[in-house]
C-alpha cells in the first residue's frame, strides 16, 4: 500500500506511539514483574542446599554429575551455581 510522504511518517509516530504506550503499560509490565518473580523464585529453590529435591530423577543424576564443574556438557547447569 503506498502512503503519501506525510501520511507514512504520521502512522510511523503513532505506531511508535502505540507501541511505548503498551509495552510500558502497567498492564503489561505488572505481570511481566510477576513473572520474573515466578521464575527467579523458582532458580532460587532448584541452587537452594536441597534443590535438588525438586528436580526428577534424570536431571538429579545429571546436575550430580557436574558438581562444581562448569564445562560445556554442564552448561545448562551453570544458573544454579552460585556466584
Amino acid at each position: 500500500m503506498y502512503l503519501e510522504k506525510e501520511v507514512q511518517e504520521r502512522v510511523e509516530v503513532l505506531k511508535q506511539y502505540t507501541y511505548v504506550a503498551t509495552i510500558y503499560s502497567s498492564r503489561v509490565k505488572f505481570p511481566e514483574y510477576r513473572g520474573y518473580e515466578v521464575v527467579k523464585g523458582i532458580f532460587d529453590a532448584l541452587s537452594s542446599d536441597r534443590g535438588d529435591l525438586l528436580m526428577t530423577q534424570d536431571v538429579r543424576e545429571e546436575y550430580a554429575k557436574c558438581g562444581d564443574e562448569l564445562d560445556e556438557k554442564c552448561g545448562s547447569f551453570a544458573i544454579l551455581l552460585p556466584e
